[in-house]
Parts: C-alpha cells; structure tokens; sequence
C-alpha cells in the first residue's frame, strides 16, 4: 500500500484509474494478462474509497464508466468494512494501517 500527501478530489479519481489502468495494460504478459494490479483511490474521514471500471449498485459513478467504490468505513475511532469489501482490506493489516492515519 502507497500513499501520498497530495490531496485530490473524487472527479480526479476517474483521470487516476484510467491513467492506472494503462500502466497496467504496459506490464501485461505474453497471454495479455496482467501481472501488477494497481487500485487507485483516496480515504478521508468518511473511509477509503477505490476507483472501479466495474459498475454495481453500492458503487457511484464518477464519470463515464469509472466508479467509487467504498470499500471500508471509519465510524468514531473504528473501521468498518461491507459484504462487498475486497479480503485484503478486511485483513487486520489494512486496517491497522488506516487506524493509524485517522487518529
């Protein structure tokens, strides 16, 4: 997990997975598949936010066919996740590192 300082908004997300997902397309194999996966997104005080091209009815749609997916919560101290959060950011690592940037 990589983060940055630079603070961006939820229209910037949609320019960031495209961009994302080019880099991606550049590290493909020789079967066309890709061999890094790059989940662009932001968090706030609200929770973290990821960039999808995969449209659902718990995600918003941020332009054309990118869409924000919020994949865990932050209520009073503690962290959240939902049905459709992805494994990895339900670990006690993911977690633990999100606790430490909100308090």
């Amino acid at each position: 997990m990589i983060t940055f300082d630079k603070i961006i908004n939820k229209g910037d997300l949609a320019e960031i997975k495209i961009i994302s997902s080019q880099v991606e397309d550049e590290f493909c194999n020789d079967d066309n598949k890709r061999i890094i996966n790059i989940d662009p997104g932001y968090f706030n005080g609200k929770g973290v936010v990821l960039a999808s091209f995969k449209g659902k009815d718990f995600k918003d749609c941020i332009e054309g066919d990118v869409f924000a997916h919020k994949v865990l919560g932050f209520d009073n101290g503690t962290i959240k996740d939902f049905f459709h959060t992805f494994p990895d950011f339900k670990s006690s690592i993911v977690k633990d590192f999100f606790i430490k940037l909100i308090k």
